[in-house]
């Protein structure tokens, strides 16, 4: 194929250059026209742009040299305007490829009307090529780029004004941006989950799968995930999940809710608990954890100067609901031993295993103990 002289190629552009404000507008009209999402885009505001990408691509062409880093910046302005203004990529792109094709159409009728050979405009067509490249690839740049960031920058807004609906007071107040997704009838539930791997992104992607949760949003927060819904999460979580749910109520509930939530999640992960869990499964677990005097003197008066066997017989008892019979099934002795053994360890802790106070303050006893190693 010819390679175009410098002579050649200002020849040829100026030929055409009479007819560049008819190029222009003809594929302003064309975008407009063609293109939906350039409808509401004004018509100096696609001229403008047209005009300055051509401008520039036409004095380097002349020039025989490529655009200029300063150039290409200027040019990948443009992608950035169309992702702020809510255009898609695609409908960005056909306005390029309409330039090119009246561009391509004006340098055919240049060399049907004689002023230069076919080879010349097919040389010429190869360098505008050349030049539309550099376009669309600084163009598609700044509109990911600035797509990314106004990605990230909703993504922030989103997350903080969640975290403002679990965390503050204020109830309907900070649902902010939030508002229009949400039923102010409905009953919502704060949610705080937790991988014991430290897989905070895939717990996040795990909760985010279709029919996961209704109703509610999540994001991160502090290594772990946190959000709310109106239902509780149909998630199977694996061995080492935990997903907390605090207990249900209108919008301005919520901080009450997740202060709840965090309550369980903390408690779980210090119990070794995982699944969807609620106060009520691991209520004690969260007592003992959380009442330090109280919960060292239970442990102090039914666990720490007591028998390791004599332990090991009352806890399985309490997870047996109380049932001597089982319990001596699955310490393989016979139920007059677990009987003997609770006698022994209701003499030295001066209960009684038929008592519900009691009870209650030797399930705790050993919560504690456990917490303590």
């Amino acid at each position: 194929m010819a390679v175009l002289s410098l002579a050649q190629r200002q020849i040829i552009v100026d030929a055409v250059a009479p007819r560049f404000d008819e190029v222009v507008t003809r594929c302003a009209e064309r975008a407009i026209a063609e293109i939906p999402a350039y409808a509401d885009v004004p018509m100096e505001d696609v001229r403008e742009n047209i005009v300055g990408d051509l401008g520039r691509a036409m004095a380097a062409l002349v020039e025989g040299r490529d655009l200029t880093d300063a150039e290409l910046v200027v040019m990948g302005r443009i992608g950035e305007s169309r992702a702020e203004q809510g255009i898609p990529l695609e409908s960005m792109l056909r306005v390029y490829r309409i330039t090119i094709d009246e561009i391509f159409s004006v340098l055919f009728e240049v060399g049907e009307g004689g002023l230069t050979d076919h080879q010349q405009v097919m040389a010429l067509t190869r360098d505008v090529w050349r030049y539309a490249d550099q376009l669309l690839d600084v163009a598609v740049a700044g509109y990911r780029r600035r797509e990314l960031e106004q990605t990230v920058a909703d993504s922030q807004q989103r997350a903080a004004l969640i975290h403002r609906l679990l965390l503050s007071t204020g109830g309907a107040a900070n649902i902010g941006a939030l508002g229009a997704q949400l039923d102010p009838r409905a009953a919502y539930i704060a949610i705080r989950a937790r991988s014991l791997r430290g897989d905070e992104r895939g717990l996040l992607l795990d909760l985010q799968m279709p029919g996961v949760l209704e109703g509610g949003a999540i994001v991160p927060y502090e290594g772990d995930v946190v959000g709310f819904a109106t239902a509780r999460p149909t998630l199977a979580p694996g061995a080492e999940v935990i997903v907390a749910v605090g207990p249900p109520g209108p919008l301005s509930t919520l901080p009450r809710s997740f202060a709840i939530a965090t309550r369980v999640v903390e408690a779980a992960a210090a119990y070794g608990r995982t699944g969807v869990l609620t106060l009520e499964a691991v209520g004690a677990e969260a007592i003992a954890r959380s009442e330090d005097v109280l919960g060292d003197a239970l442990a102090e008066r039914f666990v720490t100067s007591i028998d390791a066997e004599l332990l090991s017989t009352v806890e399985a008892f309490l997870q047996r609901e109380l049932s001597v019979e089982r319990t001596a099934h699955a310490l393989d002795v016979h139920p007059n031993t677990v009987r003997n053994r609770l006698r022994r360890y209701e003499a030295l802790t001066d209960s009684s295993l038929r008592c519900v106070d009691d009870l209650v303050s030797i399930r705790l006893a050993l919560l504690r103990a456990a917490l303590g190693g």
